[in-house]
């Protein structure tokens, strides 16, 4: 792969530059769920980046003035996926070993494997977002939510390649050991970590499936009017919703450390990412349990925001 000089030298530092990235999303998000009221505008634009839907038109936005009104269709979900899935597939494909080298070096297996689950994760939720998720023709997210998930969606598949793969291709192929698979499959972390990844997002599916299930109707009877528009919701119910309001929250927060679990050693950059998710939906999830708890007087008063029994 000939790149420019220039090119090579930005590339040189991408460690650097996606390190900060996580680093200081995640540092906004951690200050954002901290008591006080100090940096009010800050922290109703991090608040807003975590809003979407029925949660879109709070409280957060009057400290933006006119910056609140910038919003853009929640259905513009999807173009997450579809960047994210671009972008990821690019580099799996660059990830592939060419046919005159001897084989993979073990981290190009560990990329290769994250990056493949990586890829049906991120396709599983385009299908999901253009064929089974209903959201409300009035539903919005902020401006400031649809740029970040823009850029989250480009940085997260670089994050899980090395650096020296994006520069270049002979300097990062010529250093192959070819380490047999059954090898990889025998060390504990890439089998657990595996598992994980499959059942964060199975409890996605299931708990998505569920969401949009429940039928939008103009009937009152178990159903409140989000500020959000002029749409009516109904209580989720059932499955993973019996304990928790944010199972799909859970379900991220799984899918992610189970990559950390496969590939943290090799690619520490996805322990920094799974921090992020946590904070970020920690900061989500507890405004969602608080607009159900407040529009149905008969929600369970022992269903918790996240996690069962404890949060």
């Amino acid at each position: 792969m000939l790149l420019s000089p220039l090119w090579v030298r930005v590339l040189d530092h991408l460690p650097i530059l996606l390190c900060s990235y996580w680093t200081l999303a995640t540092a906004a998000a951690a200050f954002t769920l901290t008591p006080g009221q100090f940096c009010p505008k800050f922290r109703s634009a991090v608040q807003l980046s975590a809003a979407r839907g029925k949660l879109c038109s709070s409280t957060a936005e009057a400290q933006l003035g006119w910056l609140a009104r910038l919003k853009v269709p929640q259905q513009w979900f999807l173009h997450f996926y579809v960047v994210g899935t671009a972008c990821n597939s690019f580099l799996l494909y660059t990830t592939l070993p060419r046919s005159d080298t001897a084989g993979f070096s073990h981290e190009q297996v560990v990329t290769l494997l994250s990056l493949t689950l990586l890829e049906v994760h991120l396709i599983r939720r385009m299908l999901e977002t253009a064929y089974i998720m209903h959201y409300p023709k009035g539903a919005k997210m902020h401006l400031i939510a649809y740029a970040f998930g823009l850029s989250y969606y480009l940085v997260l598949p670089l994050s899980c390649t090395p650096a020296a793969q994006l520069t270049t291709q002979n300097a990062y192929m010529s250093e192959l050991h070819a380490p047999s698979w059954t090898s990889l499959a025998a060390q504990p972390q890439y089998l657990v970590g595996a598992g994980v990844f499959w059942a964060g997002n199975a409890l996605q599916f299931w708990s998505h499936w569920i969401l949009a299930s429940l039928q939008r109707t103009t009937k009152q009877t178990q159903t409140t009017k989000s500020r959000a528009g002029n749409q009516y919701y109904k209580m989720p119910t059932g499955g993973p919703f019996y304990w928790i309001s944010c199972p799909h929250y859970l379900a991220e927060i799984i899918i992610y450390m189970g990559l950390a679990i496969l590939a943290g050693q090799q690619l520490p950059l996805t322990i920094l990412i799974l921090c992020w998710v946590v904070a970020n939906l920690l900061l989500a999830a507890q405004p969602t349990h608080s607009w159900y708890r407040r529009h149905f007087p008969a929600y369970p008063r022992n269903r918790k925001a996240l996690i069962p029994y404890l949060y």
